[in-house]
């Protein structure tokens, strides 16, 4: 054997000069097909695809059938579950559930400073009028709803006396 390093390199250039040794004539390619199909036409042969080709594109074609016919089923039957699914039961929001009032009135009182002051007037209060009976009567007296009063609302009293402690001076700063 001989060593690959030691090639001639005059014996590559001149087999570079020779070309591949393959030779084709001018254009021999631009009407190659349609030759091809004359001459097979003139000897009878049918143009048609092999017949094992044509029975697995059916195959297939029939697996694909199948399987998409199992997907529609299986789709109608989850949606069939998920429409006709009890729907007598309550779900209660997990809050109330968990919390109790006095552990919500906790967290009111730890956090009252970070409500606004409307917010907090807004809210309704829970607390029902006691109903006691009387003892002559029979009917039973339920007694007025005492509202507690505003501790940011100033009586009339409270101005007149803010306004007779202020200077004239004091006054007129104002206005």
């Amino acid at each position: 054997m001989k060593d690959k390093g030691n090639r001639n390199p005059d014996i590559l250039g001149k087999l570079k000069e020779k070309g591949d040794g393959f030779t084709v004539p001018a254009d021999y390619f631009d009407g190659f097909e349609s030759r091809v199909f004359e001459r097979i036409e003139a000897a009878g042969i049918k143009r048609q695809m092999p017949e094992a080709l044509v029975k697995s594109k059916a195959k297939r074609v029939s697996i694909y059938q199948y399987a998409l016919a199992a997907a529609a089923v299986f789709a109608m039957v989850l949606a069939a579950v998920w429409f006709f699914r009890s729907n007598d039961e309550y779900v209660q929001p997990m809050a109330s559930v968990t919390l109790s009032e006095e552990d919500i009135e906790a967290y009111l009182l730890e956090n009252v400073r970070d409500f606004e002051v409307e917010q907090l007037a807004m809210l309704p209060t829970t607390e029902e009028p006691q109903v006691r009976q009387a003892p002559s009567d029979s009917k039973p007296v339920v007694p007025e709803k005492t509202v507690a009063p505003d501790p940011y609302e100033i009586s009339p009293e409270d101005i007149e006396h803010i306004l007779n402690d202020m200077t004239e001076e004091e006054l007129q700063d104002i206005l």
